[in-house]
């Protein structure tokens, strides 16, 4: 079961937009899974616009585990690829990786 809520909003340094995402998850063989996941981040006609993404999970007799993704959104004008580069900080393996991705509108 999930719900969802998204939103655009505009600032100075140019459109936006934020989601906050809820799940329970039943799965048959394990307890039952808590999610809320964030996601926002900006949308100009910059080549470089900020995006910041946090999941959060919970199990019961389990810690809470999170993930925190800031990163950076690059689109040329007028090309329906944007890149996404940043960070990945995981406390349940307590380290850091890079994040790479290609979003593609069609």
């Amino acid at each position: 079961m999930t719900l969802s809520y998204g939103k655009g909003f505009e600032t100075s340094w140019g459109n936006g937009w934020i989601a906050v995402d809820t799940a329970l998850e039943y799965r048959t063989h394990d307890a039952m899974f808590r999610k809320l996941d964030f996601t926002a981040g900006l949308s100009s006609q910059r080549l470089l616009n900020p995006l910041l993404q946090i999941e959060t999970s919970y199990t019961p007799d389990k810690s809470l585990f999170w993930r925190a993704r800031p990163s950076v959104m690059i689109r040329r004008p007028n090309s329906p690829t944007t890149w996404v580069l940043g960070l990945e900080r995981n406390d349940a393996r307590s380290d850091t990786g890079i994040k790479f991705a290609i979003w593609n509108e069609f």
